[in-house]
Parts: structure tokens; sequence; C-alpha cells
């Protein structure tokens, strides 16, 4: 990122906004990553109290890469789920688009290209949406229904909000227009790191699987009846199949079959929970 040396820049054009947890080990990346972006472009954590270097590492490397001090900005704040903390996120932001990126992406050379250029773009885009190419045990994977992973990720402050995803629920929000507006598709990739290790995804299936589960039991609530248990084993059998045959994901390799297995046992684990919920009547 170049450093301003006058005002002819302009007025500043983009907030980028990364939401962290004791992300020391990754942050770095990810700040690095957006060296070439507008200039003056402005960067928020939005940190959750982390117990490491998190926002010390992000204002070092923000400044490696030619950041302006005045254009860093960190926020401490207690967690309240992803959907509250992005929206909570566009209060900090006082320019005229806003970028989300998490500790574990970074932006493609080809992603900042086409991000330098937002001062161009129509009035009625007001949502822009990237692929994501996930990267696991150091291999890009590129099967499997993981390639694209398209994300709505820029928008136009005061005409964006984030919305939950399934039912409400507080994972995979998706940023949307308020009221009219188009989207954008990008070509330039976010790059992504899911999982550090077989372990993490483990817990990262954890997680979703009951953030998920929730919304499901709901469902079943408003439709006033569950599927039977042989049926939830067969969707649990066919997920693994669609991932790693339908979807190709064997082509991925080792990783494939851990991604492939990971998602039909998350799922196995939101039919679980979305059980336990309704008999416990909740």
């Amino acid at each position: 990122m170049s450093v301003p040396s006058s005002s002819s820049l302009g007025s500043p054009l983009l907030t980028v906004v990364v939401l962290t947890l004791n992300e020391a080990a990754r942050i770095g990346r990810c700040v690095r990553s957006l060296r070439g972006l507008p200039p003056r472009t402005r960067l928020v954590i939005l940190d959750s109290f982390s117990s490491d270097e998190t926002v010390s590492v992000a204002r070092q490397v923000w400044s490696e890469i030619g950041g302006l001090e005045a254009d860093f900005c960190s926020v401490l704040e207690e967690w309240r789920g992803f959907t509250r903390a992005r929206n909570r996120s566009l209060e900090l932001c006082s320019t005229p688009w806003a970028l989300w990126v998490d500790a574990d992406e970074w932006l493609s050379e080809g992603l900042v290209e086409e991000l330098a250029s937002l001062r161009d773009w129509p009035n009625e885009v007001v949502v822009g949406r990237m692929p994501r190419l996930n990267t696991f045990l150091g291999r890009e994977i590129r099967h499997g229904g993981w390639f694209p992973d398209v994300k709505s990720r820029v928008g136009r402050v005061g005409r964006v909000e984030w919305k939950g995803g399934p039912r409400g629920a507080d994972v995979h929000e998706d940023l949307v227009a308020i009221g009219d507006g188009e989207r954008r598709t990008m070509r330039g990739l976010l790059r992504h790191e899911p999982f550090r290790d077989e372990a993490e995804q483990r817990d990262t299936n954890v997680r979703y699987s009951a953030l998920l589960a929730a919304g499901l039991a709901e469902k079943w609530r408003d439709r006033g009846f569950a599927p039977p248990k042989f049926f939830v084993w067969g969707r649990v059998v066919w997920k693994f199949f669609e991932n790693y045959l339908w979807k190709r994901g064997c082509l991925d390799g080792r990783p494939g079959l851990r991604l492939a297995l990971g998602s039909a046992w998350s799922l196995k684990e939101r039919y679980r929970k979305a059980f336990e919920i309704r008999e416990r009547g909740a």
C-alpha cells in the first residue's frame, strides 16, 4: 500500500474490517495482503479481547506495508456472534466502501487490483462478491463443492447489512443490499485457510453443527414433524459421496477425503443436536 503524500489523492475510499480473537499467528499474512489497495485505506481490527499479540502484530505489519497510523483502528468488544459483530463493524466505517476479511483469509494480487478500481464502479452496484479458494493440509481445494466458494464481502456503507445464515443461524452469514442494489461478481481470488490441521477442522465442525442445529429444529417445529432416522442416515451417507465422488473431492487427494468425511460428520452432528433440541421441547 502506498503512503499518500498530499491531499490530492481525495478522501479515503475503503475500510477493511477484520474480526479477531487470538490470531497473532495468522493476522500478519492477512494484513500484508492489503498492500496495493486504494490510498488511505483504513484498517479496523474488531477484537474480542485476544490474550495474544493479535492487535500489536496487525499494527506492526500495517506500518510495514505503508499504512498510516491514523488509518489504523483497534476496537475491543465482547463477542456477540458473527452477524452482530459484522453489523456492529459497519458503525466503525466512515468511508464509502467496506471490505470484510477474516484473519485466516488473504487477498490475491488479482483481487487487490480489482478493489483498487472501486471508485469507478457504477452507482447501482452495492455488493461485491468474490470467489474464495480454500487451502487445507497444504493443498488448494478445487473440488468437492469447495470451489468457487463465492462470498459477498464488499459493500457500500449505508446501503448494505449482514443477515444470518439458514433460519437466522449465526454462521454462513451473508452481506445483502438494503433495498435496491446490484451485486458484482469479481474475478480475483480471496484466499482462505479454514483449518490449520485436522484437529481444528473437527473443532470447527462441532461449533458450526451446533449453530445450525437450532435453525433445523425450528424448521421441524414449524412443519410439525421431524424426518425419520433412516432418512437422516441416508442424507449423511449421501453427503460424503456427493462431495467425494459426485463433486470430485477425490481429485484433491487426502485433504479432499478429510473434507468429505468432515462435511458428512458435521451434518450427522447437526441432525443429532437438532433431535436433542426437539426432544427437550426447546
